[in-house]
């Protein structure tokens, strides 16, 4: 999700840095605080409720395969994005 978030507001999308950070900071927070978000928020429920390690690991995957296609879909918007801007 870090990697998504940072991808959606780098330097190709955002010229200015101060702008950048803010939506950074924006983003970040939204995944970390908005209730059943995946995947951030979930897992830091999981991990906190479940005594069993062996339990999350497939949640845990789960939500990894959620990552990488938020990641994906993040690319291709900041693709777009720059595509559009040239």
């Amino acid at each position: 999700m870090g990697i998504a978030i940072g991808v959606l507001c780098s330097r190709l999308v955002f010229r200015r840095q101060g702008y950048a950070l803010v939506a950074a900071l924006a983003l970040v927070m939204v995944t970390l605080f908005v209730k059943g978000m995946p995947p951030v928020n979930r897992l830091f429920n999981l991990m906190a409720t479940t005594s069993d390690s062996a339990k999350l690991l497939a949640p845990a995957a789960g939500m990894l395969a959620i990552a990488a296609v938020i990641l994906a879909g993040s690319t291709a918007v900041t693709q777009y994005i720059i595509s559009r801007k040239e």
